[in-house]
């Protein structure tokens, strides 16, 4: 089981590195937000190329703590295609979190901004910047999920990855391996094929993919709601 099920994602993931280059040739050059949705399935694919190679290897930890990361990757990618405004909210998304953290620092006295040419201390002069009106969290997982219809997808998986990935299910990860990487292989795939499908539906249909395509890829159709 787990062998065919790691062939398939490795054959999926040809699939989606063939389609890459298409993607971008289709791509209309002022649709910054398709852009942006296909530099998202860049990463998607290698977070799955990296659950491929800790499968091939046994290690079902590291593979639960990526494969939310894919979980998470699918979430966002779906709501940011939703409109342009949610796709420009996640492309400064990690610029404005750095910026509150680097806030965060400094207001404490754990950080200091010195001028490398006087050494005089900026600290104060760059906490009052305009900058620091960009700080922001990022949009939480779960607000991102409501808004976007995918509550089942969240509610069904969010919560057993996130116990496997903070590491509190230390007598499971510590016992045997196979079954728990065999289902982990087989949600990696699917959440790339999903990943690719919101992409794929963007960048050539110039659509939205709708929540229960989603939820048909990842076999979740006949949960109810």
């Amino acid at each position: 089981m787990l062998q065919r099920r790691l062939l398939k994602l490795q054959k999926h993931l040809k699939t989606v590195v063939d389609d890459l280059p298409r993607l971008e040739a289709q791509v209309i050059p002022t649709d910054l937000a398709a852009r942006h949705l296909i530099n998202r399935l860049r990463i998607a694919v290698d977070n799955a190329n990296g659950c491929a190679l800790l499968a091939a290897e046994g290690l079902s930890a590291p593979l639960a703590t990526v494969m939310r990361s894919l979980l998470e990757s699918l979430v966002t990618t779906h709501w940011a295609s939703l409109n342009d405004s949610n796709a420009r909210v996640i492309e400064s998304a990690a610029q404005n979190e750095f910026i509150r953290l680097m806030r965060r620092l400094l207001t404490k006295g754990r950080a200091v901004i010195h001028n490398k040419t006087t050494g005089l201390d900026e600290t104060k002069r760059f906490l009052d910047s305009p900058l620091m009106d960009l700080a922001q969290r990022p949009p939480q997982v779960l607000k991102m999920a409501e808004e976007s219809g995918l509550m089942k997808l969240y509610e069904t998986f969010y919560g057993d990855l996130s116990v496997l990935a903070h590491g509190t299910a230390t007598e499971l990860l510590a016992g045997p391996q196979q079954e728990l990487v065999s289902v982990c292989v087989e949600g990696s795939r699917s959440l790339l094929e999903a990943i690719h499908l919101i992409v794929s539906n963007r960048v050539r249909e110039h659509r939205r993919t709708t929540a229960a395509e989603i939820d048909a890829v990842l076999h979740i159709t006949n949960l109810p709601q």
